[in-house]
């Protein structure tokens, strides 16, 4: 999916029924997106903010024994953090310089809508990995 197809799908969307956050699922991950100030309207456009706050989570199946069955985990995933998101340069929009380098400090809170396009966008990119299915 490009990143025009996704911000229009972004204007499309609608939050999740009784929650304050908007909800986008790519294969195992799941974004929940909150607007800031955080609401409960459900007729306004995630497009009308400059800059949300996301969390990326993502859901792991692990079986276990024939007699426990399967596990179902949820990983929150630091994107300033862990691989591969930490390096990766168009979802990064709060850097700092400084004489030893480069400092990433993106992770999630107030990123700009362009952002989480090419956040999503990556996500797609990792979900088609073989070591993400």
């Amino acid at each position: 999916m490009d990143i025009e197809a996704i911000r229009t799908q972004l204007g499309t969307m609608k939050k999740v029924p009784g929650r304050d956050h908007y909800e986008w699922k790519v294969g195992r991950f799941t974004l929940h997106i909150f607007t800031s100030p955080r609401s409960f309207r459900t007729d306004e456009s995630i497009l009308r903010y400059e800059t949300v706050d996301v969390n990326v989570n993502e859901f792991i199946t692990r079986a276990m024994s024939s007699a426990d069955g399967t596990m179902f985990l949820t990983n929150w995933i630091s994107i300033r953090e862990d691989e591969p998101f930490k390096n990766y340069e168009p979802i990064q929009y709060n850097i700092v310089c400084t004489p030893n380098g480069r400092v990433n400090l993106s992770d999630g809170t107030d990123m700009p809508i362009q952002h989480l396009c090419e956040l999503i966008h990556y996500l797609y990119r990792l979900s088609k990995l073989t070591a993400f299915e």
